[in-house]
């Protein structure tokens, strides 16, 4: 069921790379992307399949290249010809949430998350606070007067904004949490959706200490997750989370979505090859 977001057809991640480097989607089953400068380029691809590098060979000129493969595998198995960029067990852990599982969906978070919501949902929703879609415009001011900003700084929110732009909104949900008094945007969640995969995914996020004590962020995701269940979907896919070895940082928001008990899958450290130029 689970396909990696750079295997979805409708959907080009990779437009979030900046336009200064020329990426070029590439390839077909698994597809990547290349990117930089005459005469070297970088290729990368995301897959449980191995690409067929003949095939991107083939696409004229094809310069001197260095081929990344970051392999959606159980067991860290380096296929022949590539060779190992980190140390062998190194992996990047994803999670998502299977939305054709039976029952009401929070019935599968754990007991802390469904105890949040539930005040969420009882003192808050439609009464100190409201969910509505928000522009791109909107997003981006909150964001950038959040924590998370501070934290992060500016990249993550570029990259959504040229994938936004790409699709011309179409393919992105944007939500926030409006403080009804006052009008703030007090948590923000930006999501990139697939119909031809049947998923959506979180890209980015922030919330401010006023969403923290009336659980917004949890009401967020949940109204999120939920329609996405009424469209239809097979999963929501929550990103990456914390492993060992990634900035500390990050720990604190992938323990909060662990409580959605999501499905997680693993993503091996690239292996890589240099390829020569035909020319």
């Amino acid at each position: 069921m689970y396909v990696p977001r750079e295997q979805w057809p409708d959907v080009n991640f990779y437009a979030g790379i900046p336009k200064y480097l020329k990426p070029k989607c590439i390839g077909d089953n698994p597809r990547g992307v290349r990117f930089g400068f005459f005469p070297f380029y970088i290729e990368a691809y995301v897959s449980d399949k191995e690409p067929d590098l003949i095939l991107s060979k083939n696409i004229k000129p094809a310069p001197l290249r260095l081929v990344q493969f970051t392999r959606v595998t159980k067991e860290d198995v380096c296929p022949k010809g590539w060779h190992r960029s980190e140390k062998k067990g190194k992996k990047y852990q994803f999670g998502y949430i299977d939305l054709r599982r039976e029952g009401d969906l929070f019935s599968w978070y754990a007991s802390g998350m469904r105890r949040e919501r539930s005040i969420w949902q009882r003192r808050h929703l439609n009464q100190t606070h409201e969910i509505r879609e928000l522009s791109l415009t909107e997003f981006k001011r909150a964001y950038r007067g959040s924590v998370v900003y501070k934290k992060t700084g500016q990249i993550i929110l570029e990259y959504f904004s040229r994938i936004y732009t790409h699709h011309h909104g179409e393919s992105i949900s944007i939500f926030g949490v409006l403080e009804k008094e006052t009008g703030n945007i007090v948590a923000g969640i930006g999501c990139i959706n697939s119909d031809a995969v049947g998923a959506s995914y979180y890209y980015i996020g922030f919330f401010d200490e006023e969403a923290s004590k009336t659980h917004a962020m949890c009401g967020l995701l949940d109204h999120w997750m939920t329609l996405c269940k009424e469209k239809g979907y097979k999963y929501a896919d929550l990103g990456q989370f914390w492993v060992s070895g990634q900035p500390n940082s990050w720990k604190g928001f992938s323990e909060f979505k662990k409580r959605f008990n999501p499905i997680f899958v693993s993503q091996y450290a690239p292996v890589w090859r240099w390829i020569l130029p035909s020319w």
